[in-house]
């Protein structure tokens, strides 16, 4: 990911989700409210263990910046496809 896309991603975290700072639980459960999705199936999608969404979820774990970057992409692709 290039520094610019990385300013984005964390723009569009900071600015337009939070209004303060990426919560990677919020967002985790935001997107598997849009689709419907359990914890395994987004899991699948984000390339982790289910455990580690379930962290994701309960703010008990903060995601390194490839993961940070899949969830970006990943509910980018949600909101603009639903909406």
């Amino acid at each position: 990911m290039s520094q610019v896309q990385a300013l984005m991603n964390e723009k569009f975290f900071t600015e337009v989700l939070d209004g303060d700072q990426f919560d990677p639980s919020q967002i985790c459960r935001r997107i598997r409210r849009l689709e419907g999705w359990s914890t395994d199936q987004l899991a699948e999608k984000l390339g982790v263990s289910r455990s580690t969404v379930n962290r994701l979820e309960r703010a008990a774990h903060q995601p390194r910046p490839e993961l940070r970057n899949r969830l970006f992409q990943l509910f980018c692709r949600v909101v603009l496809t639903d909406y």
